[in-house]
């Protein structure tokens, strides 16, 4: 057995791949109202909370029925879980999420998209209900006043130990948008122990909310959007009590630890106060997130970046980049920074929403100009792309998002948008997280996109191209051939990244030949990372040369003679009469 690299994780654009390992039984299945639990490696605590579950008044009345979440635990976390997962109301679901607040959205993308449910109950794998009742109660006060989202109380537990303390959700605190503020100002910069109760949460499956993907606070920056955004549409009940909660997670004390739970506080404190000079000032809000604000003044947008968001340098980089108005990115004006804060304007232009698919013809333009221009919109999502008045596809997110072009920003771009536009993805679906997956393997599980971007490049890169235009080099390196250098290993996913590599090194700038150096050893190898496949490799090579990508394939000698021939030139010797050793390793 050939011997191999030992195992990595990395940063690598992935799906999600949702699987149901089990399903609630029918009895179940047809339920509005979903206690949705996320956990990785919490099986006795998972236990715990489920226990809590199955006894909820809702539950007993096959009204509310339980799905549980994993995210890439250890293969016996089921075992330790034990029985209480076999209950009829509990559906098990598997994903690669990365994140408690990816995993958290996936349970939404989810609820979203199951016919019968319609209300999504938060409950942590580490916390539990503390009554019988508590979801009941939540429920029937947000049925009776028509209400989108209800948030109840809860109790702490501390080090194991239970509080006598409760975080009172206070309808007169939470209903109150400066109340509201105060309430945030005081846990967040003055220590107050008592925070905005945003782990008891129930909330309709069609608010459109997400949780941002951030470290800490994740749940009191959602909770927090509800409120200023919805503030009619909430329902606060203060009794019974919804859920006893954790304060010694291991995420939580982590973040603690690395500071993160405190930067994240005084970020959260400082867009509160600002939604709420913008509300006193009756300023038309259009949207805001971790960067910044935008309103609408008259026919003129305008967005202020908070103090963190954006550096000088990074203004003059945005400025540069968005000189070209061909692009699709609103033009915009920077006025002078005022006290710290960067911002812009731009005209307001009548945009139109996506639907779930955007256009094959529109994506594929929006990709081909961002590419002449040498820009990346890194932030691909439904709510920062627009269809323009003509049709045209646009980027909105005008931010620290917005890069100079590279090989993996473009890769990014291209899955992310086809993900979306083409396939119809959730907006979390595709998205850089920690894999064991090698890159060219995490694309090869998209449906079609291995095709789409081949036919992409390939149009960008031949100037004759009936479907796409590239931008021309400006000169060839006449005396520099581009040497790639592959060998069995490689043949996933060769074609696009020779094609790739090939595109991105011949502008400005082309080469006098491309030439591919296959090596013709089939296997096995020393350190073998993937299967050998050398038939593929050698038929991509002949492809990308019938393709004008590369100009020449280059083969090491077979024979005895030729082998020793060049030992002889290279080494001074010709002793040798073969290309590996005995244990598999390259001479």
């Amino acid at each position: 057995m050939p011997l191999r690299a030992p195992v990595r994780t990395s940063q690598t654009l992935t799906l999600r791949k949702l699987h149901c390992l089990k399903a609630a039984s029918s009895e179940f299945s047809a339920a509005q109202v979903v206690i949705a639990i996320s956990h990785r490696n919490q099986p006795e605590l998972l236990r715990r909370a489920l226990k809590s579950a199955v006894k909820q008044t809702l539950v007993d009345e096959k009204k509310a029925q339980i799905a549980v979440l994993d995210d890439q635990s250890n293969e016996n976390w089921r075992e330790v879980a034990g029985a209480i997962l076999d209950h009829p109301a509990v559906t098990i679901l598997s994903a690669r999420c990365g994140s408690p607040a990816r995993s958290r959205n996936q349970l939404l993308d989810w609820a979203e998209n199951q016919p019968h449910i319609r209300w999504v109950a938060r409950l942590d794998a580490d916390d539990e209900f503390a009554a019988t009742n508590s979801l009941e109660a939540l429920y029937r006060q947000a049925d009776a006043q028509n209400s989108i989202a209800a948030i109840g109380s809860n109790k702490l537990r501390i080090n194991g130990s239970l509080s006598s303390n409760i975080n009172r959700a206070s309808p007169e605190e939470l209903l109150n948008t400066e109340a509201l503020v105060r309430l945030i100002q005081n846990f967040c910069i003055e220590g107050q122990e008592r925070e905005l109760p945003s782990c008891n949460l129930l909330m309709r499956t069609d608010t459109g909310l997400r949780y941002p993907n951030i470290r800490s606070a994740e749940d009191h920056w959602l909770v927090m959007r509800l409120l200023f955004d919805f503030p009619d549409r909430v329902s606060v009940v203060s009794e019974p009590t919804y859920a006893i909660y954790s304060l010694t997670g291991n995420d939580t004390q982590s973040n603690r630890d690395a500071g993160y739970w405190s930067d994240s506080r005084k970020k959260l404190a400082f867009v509160a106060q600002k939604l709420l000079e913008l509300k006193n000032n009756d300023q038309k809000l259009l949207g805001y997130g971790l960067e910044g604000a935008v309103w609408l003044e008259g026919d003129t947008v305008r967005k202020e970046f908070y103090p963190w968001s954006l550096t000088a340098t990074e203004v003059a980089t945005l400025k540069e980049l968005l000189r070209n108005r061909t692009v699709p990115i609103p033009p915009v004006q920077w006025p002078k920074a005022k006290e710290g804060f960067w911002h812009y304007t731009a005209p307001r232009i009548s945009y139109s929403t996506i639907g779930k698919y955007i256009p094959f013809s529109r994506l594929v333009l929006f990709l081909q100009t961002l590419y002449k221009a040498g820009i990346a919109t890194l932030n691909i999502k439904r709510d920062n792309l627009r269809l323009t008045p003509e049709g045209d596809l646009h980027y909105i997110d005008i931010g620290k998002d917005i890069q100079p072009l590279k090989t993996s920003y473009f890769l990014d771009m291209c899955a992310r948008l086809y993900g979306i536009g083409i396939l119809g993805y959730d907006d979390e679906e595709l998205v850089r997280r920690s894999s064991t997956l090698r890159p060219e393997e995490a694309l090869s599980e998209i449906p079609g996109f291995a095709n789409f971007y081949r036919d992409l490049i390939s149009g960008l890169h031949i100037q004759d191209s009936a479907v796409l235009t590239g931008p021309v080099a400006e000169n060839e390196a006449t005396d520099v051939t581009l040497l790639i250098k592959c060998c069995a290993q490689d043949a996933d996913g060769l074609y696009e990244q020779v094609a790739r590599i090939v595109t991105q090194l011949s502008f400005p700038s082309t080469f006098a030949k491309t030439a591919m150096l296959v090596d013709g050893y089939a296997g096995p190898f020393l350190r073998q990372y993937s299967e050998p496949d050398l038939q593929s490799v050698l038929d991509q090579a002949t492809r990308l040369k019938a393709d004008r990508l590369i100009h020449e394939i280059l083969t090491p000698p077979k024979g005895t003679e030729s082998i020793q021939a060049i030992y002889e030139q290279w080494f001074g010797t010709s002793e040798a009469s073969h290309t590996h050793t005995m244990n598999n390793a390259p001479l």
